[in-house]
């Protein structure tokens, strides 16, 4: 099959010192089955091949006039669609530390990038469905992997020796993880999974093989993992679900933490008549900074907000003496008063006075209530004897009288 070559300017690349990317003149050389677009002093081309049965572009070279730092991978070019590229492309480029494949582009060939020791960011948009195997391998300085969710497989030793990189998200799409994945990725401390455990048994070795105190994670809800340890690594939840018992405060709902992150900002209940003291784990109190484990229920401590009460002194009261008693210093507090004859005890804030009418014992109850405070219900006893009033008489002289 006949093809025609391209030299694709700069449409795909952006050049880190000028940042503008470059349009083909796609009007210039078209003879029979070849179309030539040339080159621009000084920027980078891309040359490729148009198969003339599919109309589509597979780009297989990269041509320079200098280093190249970022690099667009273009979804078409000059009104055809660009599918791929070729595993030589850019393998070893010392120069390269951006990558973005557009949306569109449906194969990254093996090894394609390996040994491209100045790539730091790799971004793939979606549309690629494997990563495939050595893809990425000796890419010293790679730290940053956005993985598509249209991505199901990931070869053998895709990103090993892939030794900065420390951590690294697969997509919820992830079927399959072949051997030596992650290989040699001495830095590699957190693998997240946002899907179900994927098949390793194609290649039945240990796909997280890395070398390095690694932690994987996992959506709660996703099922093939196992905790603590999975293929001998340490496994747990993503999120750590926190809820929480106010013990009869206002509601608070649950809510997640990301693993190995503190709770944060702890909510505040109410409670009529309570002051809060705090979250507890059983005997322990936790703070914003405490670190969840696992999934916890926490429970409200409370103290009581007490009225402040005083009662009367014991004793007796004269009938028609005046009596008054402070009972109690709280803010905002009201006394309610009953009983059988006690219509003269009067209420002004804290304090009950009255001048007793007659003699006789009085059950007196208070109801003591307060914005805030736990109401009290008090209730004591005023023991109020007859008068004795003497009188100087000069013919009888002193005489006593009993009044009341």
């Amino acid at each position: 099959m006949r093809s025609k070559t391209f030299a694709l300017a700069a449409v795909a690349l952006m050049m880190a010192s000028v940042g503008i990317t470059m349009m083909p003149d796609v009007s210039a050389g078209i003879f029979d089955d070849e179309i030539k677009i040339p080159g621009h002093t000084g920027n980078y081309v891309l040359e490729g091949t148009l198969k003339k049965t599919t109309g589509i572009i597979t780009l297989h070279t990269l041509q320079t006039g200098g280093a190249i730092r970022d690099v667009v991978i273009p979804s078409e070019y000059g009104g055809y669609p660009v599918s791929s590229f070729t595993e030589t492309m850019f393998r070893g480029n010392p120069y390269v530390s951006s990558i973005l494949i557009k949306a569109g582009i449906d194969t990254i060939p093996n090894k394609a990038f390996m040994g491209c020791t100045a790539l730091t960011s790799v971004v793939v948009e979606p549309g690629i469905s494997e990563l495939p195997y050595y893809a990425f391998r000796d890419c010293t300085a790679l730290t940053s992997v956005t993985i598509p969710s249209s991505v199901t497989h990931i070869g053998v030793q895709t990103f090993a020796g892939c030794t900065a990189l420390t951590s690294i998200i697969m997509p919820g799409s992830l079927a399959t993880l072949d051997a030596g994945a992650f290989s040699d990725c001495t830095s590699l401390r957190s693998v997240t999974f946002q899907g179900n455990a994927p098949d390793h048994s194609a290649s039945g070795e240990n796909p997280l093989a890395v070398n390095s105190p690694l932690t994987v994670y996992y959506n709660p809800g996703v099922s093939g993992f196992t905790t603590p340890t999975w293929f001998g690594v340490p496994c747990k939840p993503l999120y750590t679900t926190i809820s929480f018992d106010s013990v009869g405060g206002s509601f608070v709902p649950s809510r997640q933490v990301m693993a190995g992150d503190p709770y944060g900002t702890l909510p505040t209940p109410t409670k009529a008549g309570y002051t809060f003291q705090g979250w507890y784990d059983g005997a322990t109190r936790v703070t914003a900074s405490t670190v969840p484990t696992k999934d916890v229920t926490l429970k409200a401590e409370w103290s009581a907000n007490n009225i402040q009460y005083t009662a009367p002194p014991a004793g007796n009261l004269a009938v028609g003496t005046y009596w008054s008693h402070q009972m109690s210093t709280t803010p905002g507090i009201v006394i309610t008063v009953s009983g059988a004859g006690t219509s003269w005890v009067q209420v002004n804030g804290g304090t009950v006075s009255g001048i007793p009418p007659s003699a006789g014992v009085y059950e007196v109850s208070v109801l003591l209530t307060a914005p805030n405070y736990i109401s009290q219900s008090k209730s004591f006893t005023l023991n109020v004897v007859p008068q004795l009033v003497l009188i100087n008489s000069p013919a009888a002289g002193a005489i006593a009288y009993v009044v009341g």
